[in-house]
């Protein structure tokens, strides 16, 4: 905190000071952050930290010969090679090393014996273990050592000299966390600690239940025992670093309880196998080598198809496919010991690679394709891929032979939710979509434009996607069809009689068995201005009341729905009253005094309990794992109702006059909302969607997970086309609000008087002063009227809000993180207007909250004032990320972000795809605030047409398509893609050039 107070580090040995403590707190961001910021050389220890914090740990082994050989007696550098021999698996080189060190010089062995014997336990040579340990001192507390004492006690059968090693290791591994428990952030940093625990649980678990009962073991108390520890494995972070280490003690393990190889062959070879596929996705060459040399000894089935991956990973694709292709002709002659999902995956992954090499007929992929789903038909998984592979065929056929493809679209995707939901984001709407895309092309040809076989054959198609469709209705747990909820109600006006009327009983199946968490989506329809709409959400309430008419006795029936919708609608409207009261110049208003109706609605004991629209209540939650899960809890928290009023109404000081009211739960707790008045919510709320989709991927990925990457999401509910409530973020601070408040303090900033005559000289600059000349008088007026009266102070107020060195670090991880993620997440849309009233900062976690999303897909380039920034990153913002700036935490926080949308840009893509075709979405009608110098106006509505708005909407789908494919800059399509570190590197520059900033409009505040 002092360092980072200094503001700016000069000093070489602060420099090498900071690194050293990022390191100590495994902040790998920080130190990779250091290394990019400083002018001076880094040391070659320094170096090796860089290296091994960018996982680069195939390029560190020459440098700990370098430095071995430079600097023979710092033990960094040797015990440096020794860790990274353990890391790769090399034990035998490892203890090869450490013994000619040792008879080299004795005086090595305290320092270096904990390798040797970690090497030892891993290799199963019990005898060396023993010897290694009688060499450690008795006061050797590390790890290696006490797990190998552990390890020849249960040899011996000595349970009272095992438990007491134990109860000693895991006080060791306890004292750091009971250090670091009340900082925030400690789980990461103690995560090392975390993991010996869970090792220390699974070395006690298997002594005591296979070492010391005593009993002859059989394969399968082992294979049972396997089953149990491969379960605890799926809670650990995924990665080479943190599950290697659990497969190595397993290995020993195995070796512990079974002298006899040829018992516990198969365990072990998978267990290598799982190591090999470890090394793999992280491209640690010399560790896959290994682990796949070592799994060979075994010959585990999976063996040839995970050496295959290797092969195409290292880009040895022809010798990958031949492989494989032998492989699946050997298992077809006989299959042997292989399951029919090891066949179904093998199969699949062939017909993955033939479609990637483009080297065959789409026709012969498609029959491979098929032959997986023969093979598996329940797998979720070969039908999801089988259903890929149809839909990407019809996006690149013609019109007829299209047609004929959609069915089996529609069939596969629905094949594959219904033996699980793993892909359902993607799977749902693609089907919905290809269905809603073949019915349309249906009702809008006339049968005079066809001829009798073509219409015959769409007729025929049309009648096979619908019987998929009503078998999915049938079939599928409600709760999947919630996940596509919006997009179904954004469709319900289908021009299809056919399609309207299956959407009407979807949305009711929902609305019957998921009422409380339903109705607030499905009023919104109700209460549309559009008289078709209007009808079909009534269809939907007349629908639902049928399907409670039939309960049976002693169930929430008809008369329960009918009660529960009138006071639902009488609570909506008096929400709108809520939001749409004149109320002056005041700034409050009066439950009690000014809504009494409501007041009185609410006190009624016979008033149904109505669920709070907030994330908690309404957001679902999915199954793990294959299958349907039909009794699966979509909504497993307890319900929080709407118990009451508290009496005050904050009236906000905005355009429209918004008002905050505040509810008491049923728990007891109070809860802000919202009630926004003449403001069309929808976009906001599907971008809220759009939000947490991305933060479930990023909660996927191994690496964004670690770093808890994720953007701040909140309730929006829209009401109507006009009207809708926003849950509240409690805790939060405005950015304008914390700057204004310490240029203040500080007597900086300009008057408003400044602003005007400021804005006057711009407008004076932009209509009369030529090309190049204006852009140099922009930078000028910009730098010395703006910036040089207000100078970076955000960092500040971190120190400020968070006095305590641990939660203002965490906070100021936690700012720049989620800075960095809505900072992409921003760009791929096209989201705009981030002036400093549209981002706010949590008070207790230092997190930014962004709000306002109107401004949306490259709208903000139409401005008066044309928005030149891909988001915004002015020197407040980057002075808050530290003395490292954009480097570190931040840049690697926007790759990590970018890459994940990146690699699931089809998952996105199919969420987004919903904005294309749903007409709740008005592409041509202008933003709220669209500005005409100081004056915010509303714009006239648009009249383009609806055929119009969709050629515009499938412009910008393709627009952020070609974002996700690494293309960048004007006329992209043209350009090839670049890297994910280049194409952030780019965002960065373009967001933070002076150029730009100076030609933003005044009111964004670029100077902030």
């Amino acid at each position: 905190m002092y360092l980072e107070y200094k503001n700016k580090i000069t000093d070489q040995k602060d420099w090498e000071l900071l690194q050293m403590i990022y390191v100590r707190m495994s902040e790998f961001d920080g130190v990779a952050g250091v290394t990019a910021s400083r002018n001076t050389q880094a040391s070659l220890k320094e170096q090796i930290q860089g290296l091994e914090t960018e996982g680069k740990l195939q390029e560190t082994p020459p440098m700990y010969e370098q430095g071995i050989t430079q600097f023979p007696e710092d033990n960094f550098f040797v015990q440096g090679m020794l860790k990274q021999l353990l890391h790769t698996g090399l034990h035998t080189s490892l203890l090869r090393i450490v013994n000619d060190r040792i008879k080299e010089n004795p005086l090595l062995t305290q320092d270096l014996n904990e390798y040797r014997v970690q090497a030892a336990w891993s290799l199963a040579r019990w005898d060396l273990v023993e010897e290694y340990v009688a060499s450690s001192l008795p006061t050797d507390s590390s790890w290696s050592v006490g797990v190998g004492r552990q390890f020849l006690s249960a040899r011996q059968l000595d349970k009272e000299t095992f438990s007491a090693s134990i109860r000693a290791l895991r006080a060791e591994q306890l004292v750091p966390l009971s250090v670091a428990v009340m900082e925030g952030g400690c789980y990461e940093r103690c995560y090392e600690n975390v993991l010996n625990l869970h090792m220390l649980r699974d070395i006690e678990e298997w002594a005591d239940s296979l070492v010391f009962k005593k009993t002859q073991l059989t394969e399968d108390q082992i294979i049972n025992k396997n089953k149990e520890y491969e379960r605890r494995l799926g809670v650990v972070q995924d990665g080479w670093r943190t599950r290697e280490p659990v497969y190595n003690l397993q290995r020993a393990l195995l070796r512990l309880v079974c002298e006899d190889k040829r018992t516990v062959s198969g365990t072990l070879g998978t267990s290598w196998l799982n190591s090999a596929g470890l090394a793999r996705r992280e491209m640690l060459i010399p560790c896959c080598d290994s682990a796949l040399q070592n799994a060979s000894l075994y010959s585990p089935p999976k063996f040839k198809i995970e050496k295959a991956r290797w092969l195409w990973d290292k880009n040895s694709k022809e010798e990958a496919m031949t492989l494989l292709g032998k492989y699946l002709s050997e298992i077809e002659k006989g299959p042997g010991s292989i399951t029919c999902r090891a066949r179904a995956e093998a199969k699949l992954l062939y017909a993955n690679w033939r479609e990637l090499t483009s080297y065959y007929d789409s026709e012969d992929i498609q029959i491979l394709f098929k032959k997986v789903t023969e093979v598996d038909p329940s797998w979720e998984e070969a039908q999801f891929n089988c259903a890929n592979y149809y839909y990407k065929w019809s996006k690149a056929v013609t019109t007829g032979v299209k047609q004929t493809i959609m069915p089996h679209v529609i069939k596969h995707y629905g094949e594959s939710l219904k033996y699980g939901s793993k892909n359902i984001f993607q799977s749902l709407p693609r089907l919905l979509t290809t269905w809603f895309d073949l019915e349309a092309a249906d009702s809008s040809h006339g049968s005079s434009q066809i001829s009798a076989s073509q219409s015959t054959n769409k007729t025929n198609c049309i009648q096979a996607a619908n019987r998929h469709i009503e078998d999915l209705i049938k079939k599928l747990p409600t709760f999947q069809w919630l996940t596509a909820l919006s997009q179904i109600l954004s469709r319900i006006c289908h021009p299809s009689s056919n399609v309207s009327s299956k959407l009407v009983e979807i949305a009711s199946l929902a609305l019957y068995h998921y009422p409380e968490q339903t109705i607030w989506q499905v009023y919104s329809v109700i209460q549309n201005s559009n008289k078709e709409r209007h009808r079909q959400g009534n269809d939907i309430i007349k629908s639902t009341m049928n399907k409670f008419n039939s309960r049976p006795m002693g169930e929430r029936g008809v008369d329960w729905f009918k009660q529960f919708w009138r006071d639902f609608h009488k609570l909506c409207q008096g929400l709108f009253e809520i939001s749409k009261k004149d109320n002056g110049n005041s700034s409050t208003l009066s439950i009690n005094r000014d809504f009494r109706s409501i007041k009185k609605m609410l006190d009624d004991p016979n008033y149904s309990r109505i669920i709070l629209p907030i994330q908690q209540n309404t957001t679902v939650t999915l199954p793990v794992g294959d299958g349907q899960h039909k009794n699966h809890k979509a909504f497993p928290h307890h319900r929080v109702t709407i118990t009451s009023l508290k009496d005050e109404v904050l009236v906000l000081n905005s355009l429209q006059r918004p008002k905050k009211i505040t509810i008491v739960g049923s728990n007891g707790q109070t809860y802000g909302l919202l009630c926004k008045p003449k403001d069309d919510l929808r976009k906001d709320c599907r971008f809220m969607e759009f939000n947490m989709m991305v933060n479930r991927l990023l909660k996927k990925d191994a690496a964004a997970r670690k770093k808890q990457l994720h953007i701040r999401t909140y309730a929006v509910v829209p009401l109507s086309g006009d009207s809708g409530i926003v849950e509240w973020v409690d805790d939060t601070k405005l950015l304008r609000a914390i700057l204004s408040d310490l240029y203040t303090e500080y007597k900086k900033g300009i008057t408003k008087a400044e602003m005007k005559s400021a804005f006057a000289k711009l407008m004076q600059i932009k209509q009369t002063t030529p090309g190049k000349q204006k852009a140099a008088e922009f930078i000028k007026m910009f730098k010395e009227t703006m910036l040089a009266r207000h100078p970076p102070v955000l960092s500040e107020w971190f120190r400020r809000s968070f006095p305590d060195p641990s939660s203002w670090f965490t906070a100021r991880q936690k700012y720049t993180q989620t800075t960095a993620v809505i900072s992409m997440v921003g760009y791929v849309v096209g989201l705009g207007d981030r002036h400093a009233e549209n981002i706010m900062f949590d008070l207790k976690t230092g997190e930014t909250v962004h709000v306002d999303f109107d401004c949306l897909f490259e709208k903000g380039e139409s401005f008066d004032w044309p928005e030149k920034v891909p988001f915004r990153l002015t020197h407040n913002l980057v002075d808050a990320f530290g003395v490292t700036g954009v480097e570190g935490t931040f840049r690697l926080s926007c790759v990590d972000t970018m890459r994940v949308m990146r690699n699931e840009k089809d998952s996105l893509l199919s969420v987004l795809n919903s904005f294309v075709y749903d007409p709740l979405v008005e592409w041509a009608k202008p933003d709220r605030n669209c500005r005409t110098g100081f004056q915010v106006e509303r714009s006239r509505q648009s009249t383009r047409s609806e055929a119009h708005m969709k050629d515009k909407a499938q412009e910008i789908m393709k627009t952020i398509e070609k974002k996700l494919n690494g293309q960048m800059g004007k006329n992209a399509h043209a350009k090839l893609p670049i890297s994910t570190e280049g194409q952030v590197h780019k965002l960065i520059s373009e967001s933070t050039d002076i150029t730009n900033l100076s030609q933003m409009y005044i009111g964004w505040a670029p100077y902030y």
